[in-house]
């Protein structure tokens, strides 16, 4: 399930770290961003996705956002053991927002803890199910950082998709590589998302297939498709495609992840499946930082 949800999970908070003083504000009315804080608590298992100095109803206040893409049963416990560390951190006061961006059973606010009628926690927190926002909204609206999400939103149809596909194109068309990571995350939320219907997929993928040649990731993956595919219909196998996309792998993360060249070299040769190669190629592409591409090269070949 982790390795699932890690693609997922690591676009979002790319997408929030490059838009963050925009989208806080639509999670949560009349905040403004200040700063991002690094806050690691603890321990790695317990590194918050992001957290924030905000201004918030006219005080200063801590906003700390987490990215869920399964169910868990003790995200509210997560949480409150998130807020009272950042709060004893900051002296401030903190509020907690995890974001859901497919359909999943949902926590629910406030965690309440009592001993028959003594109460003992009252924690309140908020929940933002993406499938309930209005993609037509954020459309109309121009909220470029919401686009790569819009197809997990409720009205996600063909026409709208497209148009934000077009604004994207010309809103980065002098940073292609920004372009580029913002296409591969609507692509990977497209193929997930239940809000689209499978003939609306078909033709917002053929849109995005039109944008390829924008992509500067692209040329790898693209390259390593097509030579797959004239080498499969050559051999009558797959081994044709599946070393092409290994190769697309190591390419992507030598342009990329220079210092992770020769372990992805390494990982790949262990990975067969296509899907699976396919799926790699995406994350590679799309990774935030040399941390998470090393984790995603050692968790596939695991």
């Amino acid at each position: 399930m982790m390795q699932q949800s890690q693609p997922y999970d690591s676009a979002l908070k790319s997408l929030l770290e490059d838009h963050a003083a925009e989208i806080i504000p639509l999670l949560l009315p009349d905040a403004r961003m200040l700063e991002e804080l690094n806050d690691e608590i603890l321990k790695p298992s317990l590194r918050a996705d992001r957290v924030y100095r905000i201004w918030y109803r006219e005080r200063p206040c801590i906003l700390h956002i987490e990215f869920e893409t399964g169910s868990d049963s003790s995200m509210a416990q997560r949480l409150y053991q998130y807020n009272g560390i950042l709060l004893k951190k900051h002296d401030k006061p903190v509020l907690s927002l995890v974001v859901y961006p497919f359909h999943v059973s949902l926590p629910t606010s406030p965690l309440e803890v009592s001993i028959e009628e003594e109460g003992i926690v009252v924690f309140h927190f908020r929940v933002i199910a993406l499938w309930e926002l209005d993609a037509q909204y954020y459309l109309d609206n121009h909220a470029m950082g919401f686009y790569p999400l819009l197809p997990t939103m409720r009205n996600a149809r063909c026409d709208i998709l497209k148009r934000a596909l077009d604004e994207l194109r010309e809103w980065y068309s002098d940073e292609r590589r920004k372009l580029a990571a913002r296409l591969l995350w609507f692509d990977l939320f497209l193929q997930r998302t239940a809000m689209v219907s499978a003939e609306d997929k078909e033709e917002v993928k053929k849109k995005l297939d039109s944008l390829d040649s924008l992509l500067e990731e692209s040329r790898f993956v693209k390259r390593a498709e097509a030579r797959g595919r004239v080498e499969g219909r050559v051999e009558g196998k797959v081994e044709g495609a599946v070393e092409a996309l290994q190769q697309a792998v190591v390419e992507i993360v030598q342009g990329r992840f220079a210092p992770l060249t020769e372990l992805a070299r390494q990982k790949v040769v262990e990975i067969k499946d296509i899907k699976e190669l396919h799926l790699l190629v995406k994350q590679v592409a799309t990774a935030r930082d040399e941390e998470v591409a090393r984790w995603l090269l050692t968790l596939s070949a695991a």
